[in-house]
């Protein structure tokens, strides 16, 4: 007889994924000197990304053994398969130790240092829309009519 459990566990996945923000992904970007770790084409703090090697929905987590900055040619090719993820791995292991340091201190930052110029989410309040363009009546649009002597007959509302 064989039984199996499923667990549904969100708290377990959330607690071990770090997102990483935009200020991280460019930090991290400077710090591999704006360069593609796979290929060395140069790219841009835009142009650049943070590729998980092993993905976060395979329990991968955001560490720095398991992050690497890809150009945009070589991410399409990473998430497809074209390049394995044994070649990835060896240009991380590859890594100075001083750029793997420097890439855990980016990502040990805390969470709860935010900018000066966000607000907490509980400090938003409220708007209420302006809906009193609905109150207005349409212009109408086009020439007016002059009136003759036999547009008599024609309704007065135009």
């Amino acid at each position: 007889m064989v039984v199996s459990m499923f667990f549904w566990d969100d708290e377990k996945k959330s607690a071990s994924r770090r997102d990483i923000t935009g200020a991280m992904r460019r930090d991290i970007i400077e710090i591999v000197k704006r360069k593609c770790e796979y290929c060395g084409r140069r790219i841009t703090t835009t142009t650049g990304y943070i590729h998980h090697i092993t993905p976060v929905r395979e329990g991968g987590k955001t560490t720095p053994s398991n992050i690497i900055v890809l150009c945009g040619d070589c991410h399409r090719k990473a998430d497809n398969a074209i390049i394995k993820r044994t070649e990835l791995r060896k240009k991380v292991r590859n890594r100075p130790k001083e750029v793997q340091s420097a890439i855990q201190r980016v990502l040990n930052r805390s969470k709860s240092r935010r900018p000066s110029n966000t607000k907490p989410r509980d400090e938003f309040s409220f708007i209420e829309p302006d809906f009193s363009f609905f109150d207005e009546h349409k212009k109408k649009r086009g020439r007016k009519r002059k009136k003759s002597d036999d547009d008599s007959w024609w309704p007065q509302f135009i």
